[in-house]
């Protein structure tokens, strides 16, 4: 083999593996969150938590604990997708598919645990 075909052969070589490396890193690149994709995040959350609260009214403390349930699901959703692995709906680096569930399922439960009324207990009355 010829020096030329050696030069090139490494050149290959080294070409496919600086791909592959460049590829990963792009893939650790993309979970980094930045400033941009919290701030698209946030406010993703907090329409979420705004149309649940037009759907399911009550004063400002409850679009408050509606605030705060949605983003609260929103970044469980994102950080549960990015720990296993599960990719739906990606925008960016953030994991916006099952951010979104999250942020469902925290509203849905949280609305439902804060309708829960206690009644006094009767017996107690002197």
């Amino acid at each position: 083999m010829s020096l030329r075909g050696r030069a090139r052969s490494n050149l290959s070589n080294c070409s496919r593996d600086c791909f592959a490396a460049k590829a990963a890193a792009r893939n650790d690149a993309n979970k980094i969150m930045t400033l941009p994709s919290i701030l698209f995040g946030l406010t993703i959350a907090l329409l979420i938590g705004a149309f649940f609260h037009l759907l399911r009214g009550g004063s400002f403390g409850r679009l408050f604990l509606y605030f705060v349930l949605s983003i609260s699901g929103f970044a469980a959703g994102h950080l549960l997708g990015q720990s296993q692995g599960w990719i739906l709906f990606p925008v960016g680096p953030l994991d916006t598919g099952l951010a979104i569930i999250g942020s469902l399922v925290f509203l849905g439960l949280g609305d439902w645990i804060s309708r829960i009324e206690i009644k006094p207990d009767d017996n107690s009355q002197v």
